[in-house]
């Protein structure tokens, strides 16, 4: 039994002042549950308690909450800003649509 419960376990540990992802489920009525935001961050990990349990803050002025390890995870700054790669080659990033249109419109040869 104990094999099955530590294969689903996290190995995770945070020191003081890492960011984390804190799992939330709050219930909103008329909203599908599969739609709901049911992680948080970025919190602060305030203080390890022990080795299971930590004092988590979501901001300076929140009241810190006590959560078990398993429900944090590490939390990893996203930059979602365009890369170059994914850009169409013929289309810069500050031409508007209708420059963007009026070029494909001149490659185009006509129909013989």
């Amino acid at each position: 039994m104990k094999t099955r419960y530590d294969s689903k376990t996290t190995d995770y540990h945070f020191k003081e002042g890492d960011l984390v992802w804190m799992y939330n489920p709050k219930r909103w009525r008329g909203l599908s549950s599969k739609l709901q935001q049911n992680w948080e961050a970025p919190c602060t990990v305030v203080k390890k308690l022990n080795d299971v349990v930590y004092r988590v803050q979501r901001s300076p002025n929140a009241k810190p909450k006590v959560i078990h390890i398993n429900w944090l995870a590490p939390y990893r700054a996203t930059d979602h800003s365009p890369k170059s790669s994914t850009q169409s080659p013929d289309l810069s990033p500050t031409e508007n649509f209708w420059e963007m249109l009026e070029r494909h419109i001149q490659k185009q040869s006509p129909v013989p």
